[in-house]
């Protein structure tokens, strides 16, 4: 089952496995449902001889009962070393955030930045949801986090929710988590000519200089700027969700915010 036409099967149902060769997480293989399966499916993915440090990242929509790793009689399975950045980076927002459409798990923002920094991550990332629901608020509040990133905008039904809710969010947040940076996101698909577009991104940056003139430490970035460049038009699948080409790019863009994070610039 597909959960939107915009996900391909790999993605909302697939697991790919990366392996550190060289310092760096490098795609290996990918375990792809086949096209009709009922309870579940096996995959082999030869990995040789030698110790491997293995990443294994789950499906970005369909959710997982059981999973089971064969591995030869000889071999011995133990706990990877921790993250270079182990207490996690924690994202919130849309689908886009879930992941929807990178052609794979691995290749979400929130995948190539944890490859590229080594730093864990929580992606609260919710399909036709992320809404700055109270429940979802107190949640947030609640959780152990080194960065907040405020990916919120999209799933705002309107304006005016946008604005009753997005500084609640940060307020609450903030209350519980007085010197954790925290880095908003507007949308990406902005469209400069919708008036529409421009007064969401004005609550989100009313949001951020609310928070400056406080003194607390928090980075702006205007959802525009994600997708710039040569190709713009071509970073999604349906002028919404980003294809792997936009997903890779809100990662350069973000990336830099976050790390700049982890090391203390903010």
């Amino acid at each position: 089952r597909q959960p939107s036409v915009q996900m391909g099967k790999p993605g909302a149902s697939g697991f790919d496995l990366y392996v550190k060769r060289g310092g760096r997480e490098v795609f290996t293989g990918l375990f792809n449902p086949p096209a009709v399966y009922e309870n579940g499916f096996d995959s082999i993915v030869w990995l040789g001889d030698g110790v491997k440090e293995v990443t294994i990242n789950f499906p970005n929509y369909h959710y997982v009962t059981d999973l089971y790793l064969g591995l030869d009689c000889t071999s011995e399975l133990s706990r990877r070393g921790d993250y270079r950045y182990e207490q996690p980076v924690l994202y919130y927002g849309s689908s886009i955030t879930q992941g929807a459409a990178a052609s794979r798990p691995g290749m979400s923002y929130e995948a190539i930045i944890s490859r590229r920094l080594d730093c864990n991550y929580v992606n609260l990332g919710f399909s036709g949801n992320a809404k700055g629901e109270d429940a979802i608020i107190d949640y947030l509040a609640a959780q152990d986090c080194s960065v907040f990133v405020l990916d919120y905008d999209h799933n705002a039904p309107t304006v005016e929710h946008l604005q009753a809710t997005h500084e609640k969010l940060y307020l609450a947040f903030r209350k519980t988590h007085p010197e954790t940076p925290v880095i908003m996101v507007s949308k990406p698909d902005i469209r400069l000519e919708n008036h529409y577009d421009i007064l969401r991104r004005d609550v989100i940056m009313r949001t951020y200089q609310n928070a400056m003139e406080r003194g607390e430490k928090v980075v702006f970035i205007d959802g525009y700027s994600l997708f710039a460049g040569e190709m713009r038009d071509d970073c999604t699948v349906d002028t919404c969700h980003p294809n792997d080409l936009g997903m890779s790019r809100m990662a350069d863009v973000i990336g830099r915010a976050v790390d700049s994070a982890l090391v203390g610039r903010i």
